[in-house]
């Protein structure tokens, strides 16, 4: 048996009841006052963390230093649709916990006055971030990516092999338990 407050004894099969104190939700000037006293952000331009990139040649280095360095690659993209033949990709994120990359897909096409022309033609363009992200050695961590993979797949032509969902480990481990589906 345990020691219980007061030095009353638990015993196996005993039934503990545990409380929540009841707490008042803070009040708007409340709130306020705490966002106050937050630091300011920084800048994503200011971060030394993130590499932000518009030229092919940044996104041929970001590739291959991913390629040597990551066995594990968190990914992300921001697109202004929710079906790949309705929109466009606009940003693609990559990270391997100590190296950030935001790749402007907009930004890098227009550089390369490729911006506009039909999506099948500019597949040869991101032949270094396809080899990347089909590397079976290299676990891609995508949250969702029944959506990422559609819009890889159809304006990249890029279809990642090696692949550990966020959103279905979170289903799969009852993360939300406000929506819990039992």
């Amino acid at each position: 048996s345990t020691p219980k407050k007061g030095g009353e004894q638990l015993h196996v099969g005993d039934v503990i009841t545990f409380t929540k104190p009841k707490v008042k939700p803070p009040t708007a000037k409340q709130k306020t006052a705490e966002v106050q006293k937050l630091p300011p952000l920084k800048i994503l331009a200011e971060t030394p963390d993130y590499l932000v990139i518009e030229k092919l040649e940044d996104l041929k280095k970001a590739c291959e230093y991913f390629s040597a360095h990551s066995s594990v690659l968190g990914a992300d993209l921001e697109t202004t649709a929710l079906e790949p033949s309705s929109g466009e990709p606009i940003l693609c994120q990559l990270s391997d916990g100590k190296k950030t990359v935001v790749i402007n897909i907009k930004k890098l096409l227009k550089n390369l006055g490729r911006y506009g022309l039909p999506r099948q033609e500019n597949f040869h363009i991101f032949s270094d971030l396809k080899q990347l992200l089909e590397n079976p050695e290299i676990k891609i961590v995508i949250h969702n990516s029944k959506f990422e993979q559609k819009w890889l797949i159809y304006w990249f032509d890029i279809s990642p092999t090696n692949v550990f969902d966020t959103y279905l480990a979170a289903i799969n481990l009852d993360y939300n338990e406000d929506q819990d589906p039992k």
